[in-house]
């Protein structure tokens, strides 16, 4: 990985909000692949007990992004234009790993793949996404 993904990483906590709101961590990040973890927060549960989908979907969806990240050029950044996620289980008091590929990297668009487990490996969560690189900033 080179110096600016490490001087992000070394930053990751304190200058991302989404981060720090969750307590996420990078766990592992290199071209095409990322691991992030997010331990069970009981206030981030709905009525019935069960971690909200959408904060499920937030890891899946970062972890994919931190997959990509290294494999952009000097400039350029990338956002999610499509989501998809299936739902296998519910989180009910584990904390979430969130693994990511790249399936493929175009010039202008990338597929990426996510799941989310907990630390003994109960599935929670498939996603597939798209991302668009935006060149120039």
């Amino acid at each position: 990985m080179d110096e600016r993904y490490e001087a992000y990483l070394s930053r990751f906590q304190l200058d991302n909000p989404w981060a720090r709101h969750f307590n996420v961590r990078i766990e592992k990040m290199e071209p095409g692949f990322a691991r992030l973890v997010m331990p069970f927060i009981p206030d981030f549960c709905h009525g019935l007990k069960v971690v909200q989908g959408g904060i499920v979907t937030s890891i899946a969806d970062a972890a994919v992004a931190h997959a990509i990240m290294p494999m952009l050029d000097a400039g350029q950044a990338c956002t999610t234009v499509e989501l998809k996620i299936n739902f296998l289980a519910p989180v009910t008091s584990e904390d979430m790993i969130a693994e990511a590929r790249v399936v493929k990297k175009g010039r202008q668009i990338v597929l990426g793949e996510a799941d989310v487990r907990s630390p003994e490996g109960k599935h929670f969560a498939r996603v597939l996404t798209t991302y668009m690189i935006i060149p120039g900033l």
